[in-house]
Parts: C-alpha cells; sequence; structure tokens
C-alpha cells in the first residue's frame, strides 16, 4: 500500500464519509472535500456542556444515509445534527445528553453505543429524539457496526447484537481473550 500526503498542518478528531463527500473536524475547523485535493470550510458544530459551556471537542461522529444525508456529532456529553452537510447545525428537539460513543446507521435506525455507560442511544426519526436502553452496566466495547443485517458491539469476551437497535440480546460469549479493535 502506498499512502500519498494530501494535507499537512491540520489535525482532525473526526473523519466520515457520506453522500460522496470526506468530513474533517476537529477544534478549529470544520472541512468538506468530495475529491480529497479541494476543501471547503463548514460550520462548527456548536456543541455545549449541559452547563451552557462551550464543548471543543468532536469526540464521535457519523454520517446516516437519511432523507438526504445527515451528520450527527457528538462532544464529551452534547450531540449535534446537520441535514446540509456542515452548513448549518442544530440539537436535535430532544437531547440525549452523555449519548456519546462509536454510531452505526441501518435499518432506518442511528445507533451510538455509550461504551462508558453500558448505555445504548436509538433514534429511528433521523436523530430527532432518542431513547436510552441498558445493554450491560458493564460497559461496552468502543466499536459498534452495522453488517446490513444487524448491529453488533463488542466488549471482552462477550458481543451484543440487535436487528433494529432497540432490542438487544444478552451478549453471546466468546473467547475471553478476544478483544476487537477497529471494526
Amino acid at each position: 500500500v502506498e499512502w500519498t500526503v494530501i494535507r499537512t498542518g491540520d489535525t482532525f478528531g473526526s473523519v466520515d464519509f457520506g453522500g460522496g463527500r470526506f468530513f474533517f473536524s476537529s477544534r478549529f475547523s470544520f472541512q468538506v472535500s468530495s475529491d480529497l485535493q479541494t476543501f471547503s470550510e463548514g460550520t462548527d458544530p456548536p456543541m455545549q456542556l449541559p452547563d451552557g459551556s462551550t464543548d471543543y471537542h468532536v469526540r464521535h461522529s457519523g454520517y446516516a444515509d437519511y432523507e438526504s444525508g445527515r451528520l450527527v456529532y457528538m462532544g464529551n456529553q452534547d450531540l449535534v445534527i446537520s441535514d446540509d452537510h456542515g452548513v448549518t447545525w442544530r440539537h436535535p428537539v430532544e437531547q440525549p445528553w452523555g449519548c456519546k460513543g462509536s454510531f452505526a446507521y441501518g435499518a432506518g435506525a442511528m445507533v451510538v453505543a455509550d461504551y462508558a455507560s453500558g448505555h445504548i442511544c436509538t433514534s429511528s426519526d433521523g436523530g430527532e429524539t432518542w431513547s436510552r436502553i441498558l445493554v450491560d452496566e458493564r460497559g461496552l466495547g468502543r466499536n459498534l457496526v452495522w453488517d446490513g443485517e444487524r448491529f453488533a458491539v463488542w466488549r471482552r469476551g462477550l458481543v451484543f447484537r440487535s436487528d433494529d437497535g432497540l432490542t438487544w440480546d444478552a451478549g453471546t460469549e466468546l473467547s475471553s481473550n478476544l478483544d476487537l479493535g477497529a471494526v
């Protein structure tokens, strides 16, 4: 594999792809590119902490093929969505405070695995409202995937699965030595 440097001087906390575009976000800028040669400046996501102070960090993000495409960005506790590829951002109708983690989209559902608390947050209306479900009080892994048929999230020795993001199995035991990294 041969790598080509296309940009230097920026560090991005999040990189996503969807709707034919790449989305790059950092504390200081939000960039969009369709060809990885030219970049345009988007609008920084307006994330906040529950006390109203600014949350400068994009910790997790994702793209959903919902309607014309939707970006979801999560900070330390906040969650914001964009319907126009990062030109404008807004908070959901119902703010799911504390829902942050790996993101997947499938079966018409946006799903966030909050690995520290062991909760799954699910939205079936494009991120406007969210349900929070406790899957395992011991926590979850950081890697949530949609395989085309179901969601899956791992933690050492267990995999949890769901067809819809709302109902999760009790976990299938795997080898306790198995701790999946990036999937």
